[in-house]
């Protein structure tokens, strides 16, 4: 049964590697399909309407899937995606074809693995060795160099326009992964460009007034069709899914083989010229980013996280930052509106059926986490606290009892167990006792 178990745990992180992978594929011809759109359509047409007709795409799914355009307390999250993935990268990039081609542009970019490892740290509150940051600085300035040297002494406006647009890609991939650990890669994309909607479309229509189409060629459709339909929109729903399956860090390093791929399509369906000094600089971009994600990193003890992320006096619960929110497993799907409020100090992953939890899912689902949200239906045991790990604080209970828990071995793991009667969180930390009270309050139960 372990085996069988662990096989499943194995298999679910293999989907996510393959869900990456095909993620990686649709966002590697998104600079050569920019760089054909572009001249016919504009480059705040294209970098911005592709949003506008990919959220049309995303509120036909969420229609027909029955799902809400719109959670409103997601939105601050999600305005992070927006100005990273549906505004931030597309428009900087559109508007850095002007000046570069995609080829050049791809080299540049290659550093975004590395932003986005980098944000991923920032919120999962690792503390990186000198290694990572130091073959970073290294990638950073091959780049520059590169730039440099292909600007004819100086990096143009297009070489500083891409490493923003890699910088907000960075944040808006680890933001939009670890909301799809809850909600699903596709529920993450579509509600993001359902919030960015009402600011893009006119922007795209005053786009389309002061700079009309011109010459629009067959290219120039498939490139602003795939940039809409594909880079904008499906893409996303592989490589946010295969973030939440197989985690930000290991599916990340994935985004290595993206540069690569672009030179190559640039190369073949734009006609482009690979340099010798493009490829050296490509290279080296690998190899700083490999090495700067293979680079040990520390992650903070339980106790410091618990004592940083307790709600204070002057903290209420939400207020509770994204880096500091505890991650949390709910079993069995919950009575509306609950969720929305625990997000606020959590961050969840939820088994949104009214059927029990399978144990094999159980058991994955619970790696990493620092609090079980559990029915009677959930067994509780030396097995399953040894799949969470170290980090698990506490298992409350969503029943009047625990029989179904180990409360020996929860015990002598320090692990807090609550009922049904008080379903407060409560942090064991080397400070005294701390309630965490956003979950009662989220869940409508009396502190105690």
């Amino acid at each position: 049964m372990a085996a069988k178990e662990s096989a499943s745990v194995a298999g679910w992180k293999a989907q996510g590697l393959v869900l990456g992978g095909l993620g990686v594929v649709a966002f590697s011809l998104t600079l050569p399909a920019t760089q054909a759109a572009d001249p016919a359509f504009g480059p705040v047409t294209v970098g911005v309407g592709r949003a506008v007709i990919a959220a049309a795409l995303a509120a036909v799914v969420l229609r027909v899937r029955g799902e809400r355009l719109l959670i409103p307390a997601l939105v601050p999250r999600l305005m992070i995606v927006v100005a990273g993935v549906v505004v931030g990268f597309p428009l900087l990039t559109a508007l850095a074809l002007r000046n570069v081609n995609s080829a050049h542009a791809a080299v540049v970019s290659g550093l975004l693995p590395a932003a986005t490892a980098g944000m991923a740290v920032a919120r999962a509150g690792e503390r990186p060795r000198r290694e990572y940051w130091l073959a970073l600085g290294v990638g950073l300035v091959a780049v520059l160099v590169f730039a440099a040297i292909a600007g004819a002494g100086a990096p143009r406006l297009g070489d500083i326009l891409v490493l923003a647009a890699v910088a907000l890609a960075g944040l808006g991939y680890a933001e939009g992964g670890a909301l799809a650990r809850t909600y699903g890669g596709w529920r993450v994309i579509c509600w993001a460009l359902i919030l960015a909607l009402p600011i893009l479309a006119p922007a795209t229509a005053v786009a389309v007034v002061l700079d009309p189409p011109h010459h629009v060629t067959l290219g120039a459709l498939v490139g602003l069709g795939y940039v809409s339909a594909i880079s904008m929109f499906l893409g996303f729903f592989a490589w946010y899914q295969g973030l939440a399956r197989g985690g930000v860090a290991r599916v990340g390093r994935l985004q290595l083989a993206q540069p690569v791929l672009t030179l190559g399509w640039s190369a073949l369906l734009l006609g482009e010229q690979l340099t010798l000094a493009a490829a050296i600089a490509a290279l080296v971009v690998l190899a700083t980013v490999a090495v700067g994600r293979n680079a040990r990193v520390e992650r903070q003890r339980s106790d410091e996280v618990a004592h940083r992320t307790a709600p204070t006096e002057r903290q209420r619960p939400g207020m509770t930052s994204v880096v500091n929110r505890w991650p949390v497993l709910v079993t069995r799907r919950l009575a509306p509106g609950v969720l929305e409020r625990l997000d606020s100090t959590c961050r969840l992953s939820v088994h949104d059926h009214d059927q029990r939890m399978e144990r094999s899912a159980l058991l994955r689902g619970a790696v990493g986490q620092a609090g079980l949200l559990t029915t009677l239906a959930d067994r509780i045991d030396t097995q399953l606290l040894d799949a969470a790990g170290e980090g698990v604080r506490v298992i409350a209970n969503h029943a009047v009892g625990a029989h179904n828990i180990n409360l020996l071995a929860c015990r002598d793991r320090s692990v807090v167990v609550t009922v049904a009667s008080s379903l407060c969180w409560i942090a064991v930390t080397a400070d005294p006792v701390v309630v965490f009270s956003g979950a009662c309050d989220a869940l409508g139960r009396p502190r105690q």
